[in-house]
């Protein structure tokens, strides 16, 4: 059993003190994906057209969402027609770049950006892999889609002295790998020429190289978190157990590290996308299993499928697949695993594909309308959905927790760790910024991150003194995380006791728990 680190008080005790798929325009008779990568990926859409009508979703519109498109997490009020929604190639192309994410070693980021009054004690970085070719395939395409899963593909970084080191000390590590290393197991870095399903390419190692050298400036140049000749045991790295996942954390690390050492480096695999490993959790004394978030998330899941049901756009979209494919409506596979599909020639500027023996291609509009399909009817959908946020606060308690221990042994000066990286997916950072507070209610682009800061106060030795600080995607966030809201001080800091109290107290108590077993029960 958890034992919660909570009195009856609400005093925070201790903290203080791949399997990869392709699939047909028909849909399989029989078809399973592993649930940590098949529920944000692929949705099963209705398989029956519904009476028609009026879906009214609403947004406000403190955002960065690209334009045409509803920003931050919508609510019922405010209503406004999408079914009809007929895009320019203008707003799909902006709504597809946000998405695929172009790598860049000077983007303009917050990370980091604090009074000198405050020194940076610890960061956590939660991300999504970078860049991948298409999950799955889509039958009766004419040119079928080959992306180069190697170093050598073009990008806008393909020139760039950081990318040419970073591809050559990758080059020598493999040459030296040894049998049974994590470099042989999971593929040291993008090498295939030719992509199979879901495999990292080289945009997305680059992506990740660009997060890293971009962190870099900020954490080590600016706040100097780690010295060049850092201890291994300053930095915890985790990820799940997929290579385009480790692959993006090797390449974040080349990038932000003071000093690449493959040898030193000691990386934790086989976690889920929530970080939560039931080998070594069962040692303090609980377990991950929870059988409340598969409940909380199968309801969500039915709850956001019959408002799609109702919706127009869905009816229109499966026609015109339909039409354009030669395919009947009941038998289109997920309009999710075809944008997902298409997305594979967008991100990479290849010209949409095309159904030869129709002699019909998609097009922009089409896209346009997918794209919106997922954003609002979806996205929007689960972040404004009851049931998924209390999946997403259960399903992120863990890692959550484990932050806040960890920033809590720092406090109490017990704890040498000054990095940690978690890398994961799109199952990683939507529930978790769901938990938060922040879904803006916009599907994660590639190489999204989460960032959380540690600082403590020049002037005091206190534990007053110790701030925290929120980001997503290189902007500050703390005002909307839902246990900062109200509680910042004037220089936008949340105090670390504000997130202790969530983790330890508040969070369990949105289940009317005592501990995280208990709330897992649901007794």
């Amino acid at each position: 059993m958890m034992k919660e680190d909570v009195e009856q008080n609400g005093r925070r005790r201790e903290m203080l003190g791949s399997q990869e798929v392709s699939v047909n325009m028909n849909r399989p008779d029989s078809y399973s994906v592993p649930r940590s990568e098949a529920r944000s990926d692929i949705l099963p859409e209705e398989q029956h057209q519904s009476p028609a009508g009026l879906n009214v979703l609403a947004a406000s519109t403190n955002s960065s969402a690209p334009r045409g498109y509803p920003n931050r997490t919508m609510t019922l009020s405010h209503a406004i027609r999408i079914d009809d929604y007929a895009p320019t190639e203008t707003e799909v192309r902006e709504r597809a770049k946000h998405y695929c994410n172009p790598p860049s070693v000077n983007a303009s980021i917050q990370e980091g950006s604090i009074s000198s009054h405050y020194k940076l004690l610890q960061v956590h970085v939660v991300t999504r892999h970078g860049d991948r070719s298409p999950m799955y395939g889509v039958g009766g395409i004419g040119k079928k889609l080959h992306l180069d899963c190697t170093l050598d593909a073009a990008h806008s970084l393909a020139n760039h002295s950081s990318y040419k080191g970073y591809k050559s000390a990758m080059e020598v590590i493999w040459q030296d790998a040894k049998t049974g290393s994590q470099a042989l197991m999971y593929g040291l870095y993008p090498k295939e020429k030719t992509c199979m399903g879901a495999q990292l390419t080289g945009v997305g190692a680059a992506q990740h190289l660009s997060n890293g050298i971009n962190l870099k400036r900020t954490y080590i140049d600016k706040h100097q978190l780690l010295q060049p000749n850092f201890n291994a045991s300053e930095i915890h790295i985790r990820t799940t157990p997929y290579s385009r996942t480790y692959q993006s954390a090797i390449a974040f690390l080349y990038g932000f590290l003071p000093k690449f050492d493959f040898s030193k480096l000691r990386i934790f695999t086989g976690d889920p996308p929530n970080f939560c490993t039931s080998t070594k959790i069962k040692s303090r004394g609980y377990s991950c299993a929870c059988a409340k978030v598969n409940d909380f998330e199968d309801k969500a899941q039915r709850e956001i499928k019959r408002k799609r049901k109702s919706s127009k756009l869905y009816q229109s979209l499966t026609a015109e697949l339909s039409e354009l494919s030669g395919t009947a409506v009941g038998k289109l596979t997920w309009i999710s695993s075809i944008l997902d599909y298409l997305n594979g020639y967008v991100c990479h500027s290849v010209p949409l594909p095309c159904y030869p023996e129709r002699g019909r291609c998609f097009t922009w509009r089409l896209l346009g309308r997918m794209w919106k399909y997922r954003d609002v009817y979806m996205s929007k959908l689960e972040a404004a959905n009851y049931s998924y946020k209390k999946y997403a606060r259960l399903y992120m308690h863990p890692l959550l927790r484990e932050i806040a221990k960890r920033m809590g042994r720092v406090v109490r000066r017990k704890d040498k760790v000054k990095f940690v990286l978690y890398s994961g997916h799109d199952m990683t950072i939507t529930p978790l910024k769901t938990a938060l507070g922040f879904n803006e209610g916009l599907h994660p682009p590639f190489a999204s991150r989460i960032v959380f800061e540690l600082y403590k106060h020049s002037a005091s030795n206190a534990t007053e003194a110790f701030y925290t600080r929120y980001l997503y995607n290189g902007r500050d966030v703390t005002n909307e995380v839902v246990f900062c809201v109200g509680k910042m001080n004037k220089d936008g800091l949340c105090a670390v006791e504000n997130f202790l109290q969530f983790v330890t107290y508040d969070n369990l108590k949105y289940f009317n728990a005592n501990s995280f077993e208990e709330a897992c029960s649901g007794k």
